[in-house]
């Protein structure tokens, strides 16, 4: 919740901002606006595709605690 709420005020600024530090006119290009909210979407997902760190001691893994 908080998140969206950052991005509704982040893209707020950023468009009554004479001189924005990311310029979101660029998203106006098909193939751009494709490219940068595939990509996000993807590092976001990819951190759900990857295994959880295997914790030393955890039996489950074949460790012994040696």
């Amino acid at each position: 919740m908080a998140a969206a709420a950052t991005l509704i005020v982040t893209v707020h600024y950023l468009r009554r901002t004479p001189k924005p530090l990311v310029d979101l006119s660029v998203l106006r290009i098909p193939t751009y606006r494709v490219t940068a909210l595939g990509g996000s979407v993807f590092r976001a997902v990819a951190e759900l595709l990857l295994p959880a760190p295997r914790r030393p001691n955890d039996r489950r893994w074949g460790f012994n605690g040696d």
